[in-house]
């Protein structure tokens, strides 16, 4: 990470865009969805530092500011819903016929959460509110680009 941040210091770069939610997992420890793979190598497992406030201090040094990128609908494929703890809202809508129905679409093999949903608003609020209070970002990024929706 400081390599990266100085590399886009020497760049004359003064923002970034960094990914924190890819599949309806996180970067950092939430309360709302599992640890990305991308983190630790497997969903949910957590890892003792918080690389999210890394990147955040290392690009505080260097005048960089950082906005968080989210997908908020796209989410896991069965194989892989199916590590996702229950205590996260996905998991346990998985787990439920009726709220499965309700909250998520399969298609083309890969779940995703249901925008009609109120819940699923809900849940992309709370995750939002959750990194706009824990980190000093200057702005949050909602993209989803999936067809299927």
């Amino acid at each position: 990470i400081q390599t990266m941040m100085a590399n886009l210091e020497s760049l004359g770069m003064n923002r970034i865009y960094t990914h924190v939610s890819m599949f309806t997992d996180s970067l950092y420890e939430s309360e709302y969805y599992p640890m990305s793979r991308y983190v630790s190598g497997k969903i949910g497992k957590t890892v003792d530092y918080d690389p999210l406030e890394i990147i955040i201090s290392e690009a505080s040094l260097r005048q960089i500011q950082v906005e968080a990128w989210i997908n908020p609908l796209r989410s896991f494929t069965k194989s892989e819903m199916e590590q996702v703890s229950n205590k996260f809202p996905v998991r346990q809508w998985y787990d439920d016929n009726e709220l499965r129905k309700q909250n998520l679409m399969f298609v083309d093999n890969r779940y995703y959460l249901n925008p009609g949903s109120q819940d699923v608003r809900d849940l992309v609020n709370s995750y939002v509110k959750e990194l706009c209070t824990k980190y000093n970002l200057a702005g949050v990024h909602i993209d989803d680009y999936e067809g299927c929706i």
